[in-house]
């Protein structure tokens, strides 16, 4: 990772050593915060990042679930089609058939 080169370079001694670490303490809460707004600056960036890819990913699972739904509805017309023809075809097999689960769903529910 490359280091940035800093303007503001480490505060030189003057041989006053109170003065000296006044200004090192300075100098290092500049760098910190510096490096406290570099972060968030980075933390901001990620956020948008991860925002629009979860923009995109979710736009993707609402178009397949879309497709997913129109085909269910497409296989269902399809069942009822045939449901329906066998019914007319065969009336009382449909009576006997409905009854039958009638009476299985009667005893599951009793239970």
């Amino acid at each position: 990772m490359a280091r940035a080169a800093t303007s503001n370079s480490a505060p030189k001694a003057t041989g006053d050593i109170s003065a000296d670490m006044e200004a090192q303490i300075a100098h290092l809460k500049a760098e910190m915060s510096k490096l406290a707004e570099s972060v968030s600056n980075a933390g901001s960036v990620i956020a948008k990042d991860v925002k629009g890819n979860a923009r995109v990913r979710g736009e993707q699972v609402r178009r397949q679930s879309e497709a997913t739904i129109r085909d269910l509805r497409e296989q269902l017309d399809e069942i009822e089609a045939t449901v329906s023809g066998h019914v007319r075809e065969r009336p009382l097999t449909a009576i006997a058939a409905a009854a039958g689960v009638g009476f299985l769903v009667a005893l599951l529910a009793r239970r």
